[in-house]
């Protein structure tokens, strides 16, 4: 989704950042938008990237866009305290849904190990195999 909410303003470097203005606007526009989506998803999916990634990737994007019109820098810190709050509102516990790293199932890790073995028992009797092969004729 693209923002349209703000209109496009000639970039003029001259022209300070608005920084009180710019926090209010990205509090309301932007903000606004991303809490009706995470209020329409049950908190339950909160954590699940799968569902939020194009809400939080909204966001940034109208973040971005919001700074540009406004001649500001992106990111700067205030960006950053801005991230800072939004993931403290709504993802403070996704890292304990992190699951925990596993060795693969059998089926997959004995191709792996399976077929390097082979090729050293293999390359080794080739070897010796030659070695012997190749003594009667020096």
């Amino acid at each position: 989704m693209s923002y349209v909410l703000f209109p496009a303003l000639p970039h003029n470097p001259a022209c300070a950042c608005d920084q009180m203005g710019y926090a209010d606007t990205l509090q309301e526009l932007c903000l606004i938008h991303f809490q009706f989506q995470m209020n329409a998803t049950s908190s339950q999916h909160w954590c699940d990237w799968d569902i939020v990634s194009s809400f939080y990737s909204e966001l940034t994007n109208c973040s971005m866009l919001l700074a540009e019109a406004m001649s500001c820098y992106w990111p700067s810190p205030m960006v950053d305290s801005f991230f800072l709050l939004v993931h403290q509102r709504f993802f403070p516990n996704c890292s304990r849904y992190v699951r925990p790293l596993q060795d693969p199932k059998n089926i997959i890790l004995a191709p792996f190990i399976a077929v390097p073995v082979l090729l050293t028992l293999l390359v080794t009797v080739g070897v010796v195999w030659c070695g012997k092969r190749h003594e009667g004729f020096i």
